[in-house]
């Protein structure tokens, strides 16, 4: 459940610049967790386009899983079905303080924890295939997703900002398709490995470059 503590008061404080002290007024804010986050990104028209498959990919979403059952009994039929989402999901948690500084002007000071990550994972299911009196045929394909999300607490213009980053999401991702002719009718028989033909290509994709945070334009101001 997100939380926001919020504590202040005043307290006698050495300048740091000659030797007078002075009262620093301050309210701190500590948001445990600011959000619980979950961002979801579908990326399926990309993995087509990157890898020259957009017809097939528009032609299993407008079917869907409509046949999957049928071929599932060893029935003929076919069925489709098609998703690949990058999935961003975590809990932010930072702390600053909004005080007053030697000179008697308020500012913004950051606190103990102001950077923290979150998890980029993906969630796939690029399917296809068919069943035709004695012959089968599939595709498949899927990625995985090894990256993480960086988020950190920023001064810029007299102001508070959190800045998100990443250091480059790159996904591992395979194609397979295959063609086999079953020797009966037999639904457990289908792709005898004498008859059929497969496929299996894995490869890298790089999905998005390297965004530092100094050039990051995802921000959202905290402050006034």
């Amino acid at each position: 459940t997100p939380e926001i503590k919020l504590s202040g008061g005043s307290k006698l404080v050495n300048a740091l610049h000659g030797n007078e002290a002075y009262f620093e007024q301050a309210v701190a804010v500590g948001l445990a967790p600011l959000i619980g986050i979950k961002l979801r990104l579908d990326l399926i028209q990309a993995f087509a386009t990157e890898f020259g498959v957009e017809k097939l990919i528009a032609l299993i979403r407008e079917q869907g899983l409509k046949g999957k059952a049928a071929v599932d009994d060893g029935r003929d039929g076919a069925y489709l079905g098609a998703q690949l989402d990058m999935v961003l999901e975590g809990a932010l948690n930072l702390s600053f303080k909004y005080a007053s500084n030697e000179e008697r002007e308020m500012e913004f000071q950051l606190g103990d924890v102001v950077r923290g990550t979150l998890a980029i994972r993906a969630e796939t299911n690029i399917q296809a295939g068919f069943k035709y009196y004695l012959v089968e045929g599939y595709f498949k394909a899927g990625a995985d997703i090894e990256a993480e999300g960086c988020f950190e607490l920023d001064k810029q213009d007299n102001g508070v900002y959190l800045v998100f980053f990443h250091e480059g999401i790159v996904a591992s991702y395979y194609v397979e398709y295959g063609v086999g002719k079953s020797t009966t009718e037999n639904k457990n028989s289908s792709f005898n490995p004498q008859n059929k033909v497969d496929t299996k290509k894995q490869k890298k994709w790089e999905i998005y470059p390297k965004l530092p945070k100094e050039k990051s334009t995802y921000k959202l101001r905290l402050s006034q």
